[in-house]
């Protein structure tokens, strides 16, 4: 019914990455396979259970986002990236992170005019950076890494040194603020004269692979976005105060720039496969992964239930953890994992190991009729309490 091909290559890797909704009774699926080019490939799927359109929809277009910010492009040739031989060095630079805030919070930003928002991206924060006629990336650590050649043919493109701000996913860096402009630094400067400095700089020159954010500033304009981006069922809204300065790191609580996301997320990994039909749970919060204990697997689910998922790294949300073992495990089997902790009642209440959402919060009683476990969207919803 719908379908896509992506491919990835850099270096000696040459993967290709499929994925599709196909109809299954009155319902749909959304099937995946990946491996390498040319070879047999691996396959799966991304719902446990048949779901309606609009939710295999959603998954689809979770999947396939989430593949093209790690380079996979539509094109055969992969997105060919581009190195300086300065990756994972200090760059000098740190990006500003933001603290999550709760939906009454989010409300009451809307109404307040000192505050801006814009969409909130599903991609890799990435700092872009232009200096004497190089660019490089900036991770979230302020290490030095690559970037796609067309960001970086975006980049030189532009008449002057910079760096930005942003969002990277795949062959498209979405700008949203202006740390420095050839020898000025702007950190200190108000966010609001920034964005100008910002808006200017990218409609001075044709830099398409660089997208400058939208953003929204009366409260209509606010409401508006944030009832269409809920909609379109996007992750969330970034809010920032239009009067604040760029400050690099995360403040210790609140903060000039915030984050509200549409749904409670939980992060989760299965670390260890026990002998007795079993599995470790590892839950993660402000002080990293910390042991849930051991959790029953039931009888019931199919040996196919532990099949190997495509390639991940650090797990959080839909991504896939690799676990002091070697092994790799599917987003399915960790949150069928995390559901039977709930419904077990396994040292949840005690270790307080929710995800950041819900640190400093007693976690709420969940019965077998309250839990909704979103498989479809990669993301472990809870039902407010």
């Amino acid at each position: 019914m719908k379908s896509i091909t992506l491919h990835y290559r850099e270096g000696s890797s040459d993967k290709v990455y499929q994925a599709s909704i196909e109809p299954k009774g009155n319902q749909f699926v959304v099937n995946f396979a990946y491996g390498r080019r040319g070879t047999t490939l691996q396959t799966g799927s991304k719902t446990q259970a048949p779901v309606d359109l609009d939710e295999a929809q959603a998954v689809f277009t979770k999947l396939i986002n989430s593949k093209k910010a790690k380079g996979y492009t539509e094109t055969e040739n992969g997105t060919p990236y581009h190195q300086t031989g300065q990756e994972g060095r200090v760059s000098g630079f740190l990006p500003q992170l933001l603290n999550p805030i709760d939906e009454d919070h989010a409300m009451s930003l809307l109404k307040d005019a000192q505050w801006c928002m814009q969409e909130k991206f599903d991609g890799r924060r990435t700092l872009l950076v232009k200096r004497r006629g190089e660019v490089t990336g900036v991770n979230r650590k302020g290490l030095t890494v690559g970037l796609p050649a067309s960001i970086v043919e975006s980049a030189m493109a532009l008449p002057c040194d910079f760096v930005m701000d942003g969002e990277s996913i795949g062959e498209t860096f979405h700008a949203f603020d202006l740390l420095t402009l050839d020898i000025e630094d702007c950190r200190q400067l108000p966010y609001r004269q920034r964005l100008t400095s910002l808006m200017h700089l990218l409609t001075s020159k044709s830099a398409h692979c660089i997208r400058l954010v939208g953003t929204a500033c009366e409260t209509m304009e606010k409401e508006l976005l944030m009832r269409t981006l809920r909609e379109l069922k996007k992750e969330g809204v970034v809010f920032k105060r239009l009067d604040a300065p760029y400050t690099p790191g995360r403040p210790n609580s609140a903060g000039s720039q915030l984050k509200h996301k549409f749904y409670a997320t939980l992060s989760a990994v299965v670390s260890r496969i026990n002998p007795q039909r079993s599995v470790e749970l590892k839950l993660l919060n402000g002080e990293g992964w910390q042991s849930a204990g051991n959790v029953t697997i039931p009888s019931s689910l199919s040996p196919n239930f532990f099949a190997r998922d495509d390639v991940g790294g650090c797990a959080c949300g839909n991504d896939i953890q690799s676990t002091p073992q070697g092994h790799r495990y599917s987003t399915a089997v960790i949150h069928t994992a995390v559901e039977l902790v709930f419904l077990c009642n396994v040292s949840l209440r005690r270790r307080r190991t929710l995800s950041s959402s819900w640190i400093g919060k007693p976690p709420p009683h969940f019965g077998p009729f309250a839990i909704v476990i979103a498989i479809v969207t990669g993301f472990l919803i809870l039902p407010k309490s």
